[in-house]
């Protein structure tokens, strides 16, 4: 009996349907774009230390001012804003880590955390798109609405210096896992009464209040505020 074209064709399609895909592998420096601000530098490259391996991003900023090394992945799984991004982290630098999730439209979520002196040993970090302040995006928009998902972004910012961070395991993890922000709670000591004003709200900050930052606002930057 003779099988028609058409009939190959779809028993192709039957069988490719049943392969699965190929995993992405986060940890591969290959899937991550570079972008850079100004003159500086970043390299990626992969590193195997005491059964761990992953990624070693090795950056140095060169502006007196202010300037920042990018580095992105785009996910190939369906991206679910219930699930959040999970990787472990170790660093040697003083300059801050900013946290992303960009959409197709370029809208920018982050979170801004200083890596002096912190990081130092492996620590886990677990952030949802909720955990997120709005930063920018490229319409000015200000509804400041997130689109469909496209980045996963992670860049290292500040003035001039040279640093290293090591990432591991890093991939979307499951639903229900703790944030790092989920008990997150700023506490300031001070002896004036400052008045910030913010994008969606005015902040009144009095001594020795704890005030939790709000979500989808823009974080500022100035040390003693940030995580």
């Amino acid at each position: 009996m003779k099988i028609r074209p058409c009939l190959y064709f779809l028993l192709l399609l039957a069988i490719f349907a049943f392969v699965p895909a190929t995993a992405q592998n986060w940890n591969d420096p290959n899937e991550w774009k570079i972008n850079l601000g100004d003159s500086s530098s970043l390299n990626l490259s992969k590193f195997n230390d005491s059964a761990k391996e992953g990624i070693k991003a090795e950056f140095e900023l060169r502006n007196a001012n202010h300037s920042y090394v990018n580095m992105q992945l785009e996910p190939k799984q369906m991206f679910d804003p219930e699930v959040p991004v999970v990787f472990n982290i170790k660093t040697n630098a003083s300059c801050d880590l900013e946290l992303k999730m960009l959409d197709e439209e370029n809208t920018t979520y982050l979170r801004k955390l200083t890596m002096k002196e912190k990081f130092e040993n492996w620590t886990s970090l677990v952030f949802y798109l909720k955990d997120l302040d709005y930063g920018w995006d490229s319409k000015n928009d200000s509804y400041h609405k997130f689109g469909k998902f496209k980045y996963f972004g992670l860049a290292f910012s500040g003035v001039n210096g040279k640093g290293e961070v090591l990432l591991n395991n890093a991939s979307f993890g499951k639903k229900g896992m703790n944030s790092f922000s989920s008990t997150r709670t700023h506490l300031f000591s001070v002896t004036r009464r400052f008045c910030l004003k913010n994008v969606m709200a005015y902040f009144c900050l009095q001594e020795a209040k704890a005030i939790r930052m709000p979500v989808h606002t823009i974080t500022p930057s100035w040390p003693w505020l940030l995580s």
